[in-house]
């Protein structure tokens, strides 16, 4: 067994540890992470963005207000408070988060974008930064009100060589892309937690991975993404290859009711490593639970996967998977060649899946 501890100093201290157990094959890794919190930083600020003249009326451009109050604890472990309200945020600047903080959404707190026409932009940015969490609240794109037919890039929230980086709680829906974006035309991004997170109605993805080393999806909810293609729940794409997305382990989550893909691997262009998806519920989705793309050598464990048209779709060499102990009850639980990808103890009708 080898494990990996690593401590990171977040306004509120996260820990992350990282246990690899190799599988006797030596083809597939098992990884577990965990999270705790402690409690946050003394003597570190506190600042309401209504402090710095933000309104939270749903008219008013508040992005300047907010960007303030994140410009002002930043570095500090400090914490920027949005309280209950409709912030407006112009999405071609972004509130842009940095390094050493945190940004608190209240239950009733909501970030929505101003309606634009552009192809590319985000509501809220976490790049070039570490130790940054993003808790609670409601993001809302413009898919509704974009006012043009324009692209398909308009994230939630935008991820881009950020290290040990938490996002808890947080919903993300309504956007003209993704959700959430992980993006891989950075340096590889490191030690990202998403815990407690909605992705609900987005155009493009729920979420995408792009390139990371280390990313934990736990008790988080992917659902009714439609509009542009992949329409997956979460798709991980690395899209060149000088990208690489490895060691993720997606648990204890919903992804349902997605268009297309519950969760897609898409292994063409970079490299997929050791992902484990494991006690997830998968279902509804309009073509398959889960997709493997032109990738292998990974984990699907204990999942319940119902209702899609295939439950796991094989497709270009996708070979040398575990795939255990999940239930299907689809006649069609597995499609395409799984090449050397090792079947056991799985449930689905007429006993034909293993």
């Amino acid at each position: 067994m080898l494990s990996n501890v690593y401590r990171l100093s977040f306004s509120a201290l996260i820990v992350f540890a990282f246990t690899i157990v190799f599988a006797p094959s030596a083809q597939a890794a098992l990884l577990t992470f965990s999270a705790s919190d402690s409690s946050q930083t003394f003597n570190s600020p506190t600042i309401k963005v209504t402090e710095r003249g933000a309104r939270g009326d749903g008219l008013t451009d508040d992005t300047a207000a907010i960007q303030a109050a994140v410009d002002e604890v930043a570095g500090t472990g400090g914490t920027v408070l949005i309280t209950d309200g409709i912030y407006m945020v112009d999405t071609l600047v972004s509130i842009r988060l940095k390094s050493d903080m945190t940004l608190r959404m209240s239950s009733g707190a909501e970030l929505k974008a101003i309606p634009n026409g552009a192809a590319l932009y985000a509501i809220v940015r976490i790049g070039s930064a570490s130790n940054v969490t993003l808790v609670g609240g409601t993001i809302t794109g413009d898919r509704y009100q974009h006012t043009s037919t324009a692209g398909e890039w308009g994230m939630g929230v935008w991820i881009e060589d950020a290290h040990n980086i938490l996002i808890e709680g947080v919903t993300a829906r309504d956007c003209w892309g993704d959700g959430f974006y992980q993006h891989g035309g950075a340096p590889q991004s490191t030690n990202i937690t998403l815990s407690g997170v909605v992705a609900d109605n987005n155009r493009r993805q729920g979420i995408s991975i792009e390139n990371v080393n280390g990313m934990l999806i736990q008790d988080s909810v992917f659902k009714n993404t439609a509009g542009t293609d992949p329409q997956a729940g979460i798709c991980i794409e690395p899209y060149a290859a000088d990208q690489v997305a490895e060691n993720i382990h997606i648990i204890n989550s919903e992804v349902i009711d997605n268009d297309f893909f519950g969760i897609h691997m898409y292994g063409h262009f970079g490299d997929i490593n050791n992902v484990v998806i494991e006690k997830n519920l998968i279902s509804g989705n309009g073509y398959s639970g889960i997709g493997l793309t032109a990738t292998g050598e990974h984990q699907i464990i204990e999942n319940t996967i119902i209702n899609d048209e295939y439950s796991i779709l094989f497709i270009d060499g996708s070979s040398g998977n575990i795939i255990r102990k999940n239930t299907f009850n689809s006649p069609y639980a597995f499609h395409g060649d799984n090449g050397t990808s090792i079947l056991s103890e799985n449930t689905c009708p007429d006993n034909l899946c293993n």
